[in-house]
C-alpha cells in the first residue's frame, strides 16, 4: 500500500472535496479535487517540489516526463505569473477495479472533529492535504500524481458562490421584478452554469 504523506500548509484553491464527486466538462470520470497554493519563495514550497521530483526519478529513472507529468504548475491569471505554485490533488470516485473509493475525509484543526459537510471551503482557506503519490505512464512518458486521502482545514474562508453580495437593493427598479420571481435567489453550490438552460 502506498505511503501516506502530508502536504505543507497552503491556501486552498477550488476545493471540491465535500459532497458527491463531480464531473468536469470533457471528462467522463467523477472525482474530488483541490489545489493548494504556496508562494514561490516559501522554503516549504521548494522542499515539496524537490520531494516530488525525487519521487519521479525513483519511480521513472531517466524516462522522459509527460507534458502533464508533474502535479504542480506556476499559477497564472490573465497570462501573468502570480508568484504562487499550485499543487494539484485528486481522488477518483471509482478505483481501477470499478469499486467506489469514497470521499476524502475532511477534518478541522482538531483531526478528531469532522468538518461540517455544508460549510464549503472557499479559496484562500489555510489547509493541509494527506495524500499518496501515484506514479503513472502514458505514451512512453512518465508522471506522478498526488492522490488525495484527506483534508485538514486550519483557517476557514467562506465560499462565495455567486457574487450577489456585491449588490444592493435598487429601489427604483423594484416594481420591475416579475411577479413569478422566486423569493430567494438560489445558493445551491452544486448548480453550475452547465446545469442552467439558456
Amino acid at each position: 500500500m502506498p505511503q501516506t504523506m502530508t502536504s505543507p500548509v497552503g491556501e486552498a484553491s477550488y476545493a471540491m472535496v465535500l459532497g458527491p464527486a463531480r464531473q468536469m466538462e470533457n471528462d467522463p470520470k467523477k472525482f474530488w479535487s483541490m489545489g493548494i497554493r504556496l508562494k514561490v519563495d516559501d522554503p516549504n514550497c521548494n522542499k515539496f517540489i524537490d520531494w516530488i521530483r525525487n519521487q519521479y526519478v525513483e519511480h521513472h529513472a531517466k524516462k522522459a516526463e509527460h507534458p502533464n507529468g508533474m502535479p504542480f504548475v506556476e499559477e497564472m491569471i490573465d497570462d501573468e505569473l502570480t508568484g504562487y505554485i499550485k499543487f494539484k490533488f485528486k481522488r477518483n470516485e471509482l478505483t481501477k477495479n470499478g469499486d467506489f473509493s469514497g470521499a476524502p475525509r475532511v477534518v478541522t484543526a482538531d483531526p478528531n472533529i469532522n468538518w461540517p459537510q455544508d460549510k464549503l471551503i472557499g479559496n484562500g482557506s489555510l489547509v493541509k492535504a494527506s495524500f499518496s503519490l501515484f506514479p503513472w505512464e502514458m505514451t512512453k512518458k512518465g508522471g506522478v500524481s498526488l492522490y488525495l486521502q484527506a483534508v485538514q482545514v486550519l483557517k476557514h474562508v467562506a465560499y462565495e458562490a455567486d457574487g450577489t453580495d456585491a449588490f444592493k437593493v435598487e429601489e427604483k427598479y423594484i416594481q420591475d421584478i416579475p411577479t413569478d420571481a422566486g423569493s430567494v435567489a438560489s445558493t445551491n453550490p452544486d448548480i453550475t452554469s452547465e446545469d442552467l438552460e439558456f
